[in-house]
């Protein structure tokens, strides 16, 4: 089926619309069950936004789903009675620049949508010399009206648009079960992002369960963010170890987390505490400005699955804390990402006993390339490492590894 249903005339599908039609003409696919016919529809919308930069449909008048309600009477009721086809939407930043005919097309989405959970990403409003519109703000404002439906929302707030999320303080949405901020100073004040924080650790979202929060910059704290009810978290602004830590020791029932941009600060290198435990976390992935093993080495992870390093430049035997993390859980997936690690410290990992158990091993670096040669030729690792060793190329760069699965 073609990805497109574009009709380049509006006028000809309205005049198929009113163009009396016999059963003895009636079109093939028009035969199918309508659950059938149904699922091609669906399938039809999945298939447009796989290959976009969205996560869901952008409203247009001339893209599946609109399109698949012109074609014949009978697909416009087959496309009208799937309220799964108009429940996703993304707004973009260069959407239609004028609120009235923005807000039309997004009303006329969310009614056909009728009353089924509601999964939007509202971005910020495009502003340049010739528009100053406030269509975001205009438009989480109307979505407001249904936030008993909103199950997984992502908004990219801006101060109009972020007061208005803020009025939901203590206003239940027991729907709502993925949420996804970006916020950074250039849009709101200290003030407003700090009300946005309140406005989520207020109960208002008593069946949250994956939050992310992404900040350009050092934001505000985040202790009061319901952490324990939480299950998948991905935090992406500047924070020490110490600030984790913190965080993560409330996350008793994450078992999945992500952190980016932590920054190691000189008190951290001087602090030592006992292990924050993770008692059901399964994926983990941190990214730091310098080396990921500083907040690495104070968790205990007895269920964790999947790791995800991706460190600075490294120094020598910057991963030698790694090998007794693994012994402590059961590690199947193990990446590591650094633009710099010297071939002594790649040798000692591959020599590890610790990776054993590991079915998947990838080490990206600049010195895989340069070394490639002195590692596949190394007389310090024993046959059968040197017998599975794989280079290979991902987007991440070239790696050296071995992939068992």
């Amino acid at each position: 089926m073609p990805r497109h249903l574009d009709i380049l005339n509006p006028h000809l599908h309205s005049r198929a619309l009113e163009k009396p039609r016999s059963d003895t003409h009636c079109a093939p696919i028009d035969k199918l069950p309508v659950e059938i016919l149904g699922k091609i529809f669906v399938q039809c919308v999945i298939n447009d936004f796989l290959y976009s930069s969205y996560e869901y449909p952008i409203p247009a008048e001339y893209d599946a789903p609109m399109t698949l309600s012109w074609v014949s009477r009978h697909w416009r009721m087959v496309a009208l009675s799937i309220p799964l086809l108009w429940s996703s939407l993304v707004i973009p930043s260069q959407f239609k620049c004028n609120v009235a005919p923005a807000m039309s097309i997004v009303e006329l989405w969310i009614e056909r949508s009728a009353s089924g959970p509601l999964f939007f990403h509202l971005q910020r409003s495009h502003r340049n010399l010739l528009c100053q519109c406030d269509r975001a703000a205009h438009t989480l404002n109307f979505l407001i009206r249904h936030v008993q439906r909103w199950k997984f929302i992502t908004l990219e707030m801006e101060e109009p648009t972020a007061q208005h999320f803020i009025n939901l303080y203590k206003t239940s949405v027991p729907t709502l079960e993925s949420l996804e901020i970006h916020a950074q100073s250039n849009y709101c004040t200290q003030s407003t992002t700090e009300g946005i924080i309140a406005t989520i650790s207020s109960s208002s979202f008593p069946n949250l369960r994956r939050f992310s929060w992404l900040y350009r910059g050092i934001s505000p704290a985040l202790d009061t963010i319901p952490w324990s009810q939480l299950s998948h978290i991905r935090l992406n602004n500047i924070m020490s170890i110490q600030e984790c830590l913190r965080y993560l020791g409330q996350c008793s029932h994450a078992v999945s987390i992500e952190l980016e941009n932590i920054a190691p600060s000189a008190e951290d290198l001087l602090v030592s505490s006992s292990p924050t435990i993770l008692p059901n976390l399964q994926y983990l992935k941190l990214k730091a400005r310098s080396n990921p093993m500083h907040l690495l080495k104070q968790l205990l992870t007895p269920k964790l699955n999947t790791l995800f390093l991706n460190g600075g430049w490294g120094e020598r035997n910057c991963l030698d804390a790694l090998p007794e993390f693994l012994s402590l859980c059961s590690v199947n997936t193990l990446t590591v990402v650094q633009q710099y690690i010297p071939d002594e410290d790649i040798i000692d990992i591959l020599k590890s006993a610790a990776l054993e158990w590991i079915s998947c091993l990838k080490i990206f670096s600049q010195s895989v390339a340069q070394g490639e040669h002195r590692l596949k030729q190394s007389d310090t690792l024993d046959d059968a490492i040197s017998s599975r060793l794989v280079f290979g190329v991902a987007p991440l760069g070239l790696y050296v590894g071995w992939n068992n699965f």
